[in-house]
Order: structure tokens, then sequence, then C-alpha cells
């Protein structure tokens, strides 16, 4: 009898572990299986922030992973919460780049927006806004003015990452 309350309070103990375990599992949203190509060329603007929102809505501590690959992001790029609990941009070997031409600006003054996020880590990563050719017409009459390249606002975070050739501010 008494081996098999034994046996009986084991697997309910194991049962209930998984339970727990099952419920508590991270969300980590790969871009890619979002449709991101990371060629480049292809603007994965869309394919990241529908992981983003996917990552953002769920269970915490949850994580937007960018494999290594070149990712084009287009304006306008709003990464914004509140998300369930801490988030994380995992972007180690990965580069987001922003399109040369300041044409696809003209709608906005800011490359990428994060708003609104409470313990937000991002790791590795480089952010290239491809400033060179903005700041070759900073002293043209006519031109448009680069814009900022990142903007995070309302945010309490850890940031580990880097900004190459912005187009004027990396982070205001």
């Amino acid at each position: 009898m008494g081996k098999i309350n034994s046996t009986k309070s084991a697997i309910y103990c194991l049962s209930t572990i998984a339970m727990i375990v099952s419920y508590n599992q991270a969300s980590v949203i790969d871009v890619k299986t979002e449709g991101a190509k990371g060629d480049g060329i292809t603007n994965d603007t869309p394919a990241i922030m529908n992981a983003w929102k996917k990552a953002c809505a769920g269970a915490p501590p949850s994580s937007l992973l960018l494999p290594p690959g070149t990712y084009m992001a287009f304006p306008p790029f709003v990464l914004s919460g509140p998300c369930k609990g801490p988030i994380e941009i995992k972007a180690t070997g990965a580069t987001i780049k922003a399109p040369p031409e300041l044409e696809k600006f003209q709608t906005t003054d800011t490359w990428i927006r994060i708003n609104y996020i409470d313990r937000l880590t991002m790791t590795g990563g480089t952010f290239d806004g491809q400033g060179r050719g903005s700041w070759r017409n900073a002293n043209c009459k006519n031109c448009q003015k680069p814009v900022v390249s990142v903007s995070l606002k309302h945010i309490y975070f850890s940031l580990r990452n880097k900004c190459v050739s912005p187009k004027k501010y990396f982070i205001n």
C-alpha cells in the first residue's frame, strides 16, 4: 500500500512540475520565422515588427531574436510597449541597416523608435544608419536634414550594442 501511495505522489509531483515548467516558458520569437530574410536587401521591417508584437505579448521574460545577418529596416520602424514583462532584443552577429536614401524618411524624423518598455535589454547587434551619405548633404541648403537613428523614450533598460555611421544622433 505504501509503495502505491509513493508512486501516486511521485506522479502527482512530476505532473505538477511539468505543468509549472510549461506555463512559465519564456517566449523567444525569431524574426526569420516571421519572414525576415536578413540578406541586406529585403525590407525586413514588417517581419521584425510582427515578431516584436508576439515577443512583447508573450510569456515573460521574452526575447526577440535576430540571428546573424543584415536586416534592412525601412521607416517607420516602431517597437512599442508596454510588454507583459522583461524583454530582450538578442542580435548577436546581426546588423540592422537603414536605407541610405533620405527620401525614405520623408514622413519621419527618426529611423527606429523604441517606446514605453519596462526592463528592456539589448544584447549584441549593430545599428548601421548609413549616415556617411546623409552627412555629405549636411551643408546643403535645399537637402533634407539627417534623421535621428534610434530614439528610446519612456524606457527602463540595460543597453549593450553599437551604432555605426549614424544619420544624426544615436539615442535621444
